[in-house]
């Protein structure tokens, strides 16, 4: 089964409200359940290490409360030390 995708026809940078969210477990190698429209760092500040839908990963830092406007296919354990991560959906 494939990664969920809500925003699918959606032009990019539409900026909304997310309804829901779901808490995120990092692993290096399982992607997330659905593209999120961002991931919030809840409490912890530390780097968030994103692989891309294509691929590409990135490592990057966020302050506790801070929104991070990516889409990640996987956050991996490997290099994230931000705590609780919340991925938010439409």
């Amino acid at each position: 089964m494939g990664q969920e995708d809500a925003f699918t026809g959606h032009p990019k940078g539409r900026i909304t409200i997310a309804e829901e969210w779901e808490d995120v477990t990092p692993h290096d190698t399982n992607p997330l359940a659905f593209y999120p429209k961002a991931v919030v760092c809840g409490a912890t500040a530390g780097t968030v290490a994103c692989i891309s839908r294509g691929g590409k990963t990135s490592t990057f830092w966020l302050e506790a409360g801070q929104v991070l406007p990516v889409r990640p296919s996987i956050i991996k354990l490997t290099g994230t030390t931000a705590t609780p991560l919340i991925a938010l959906k439409e």
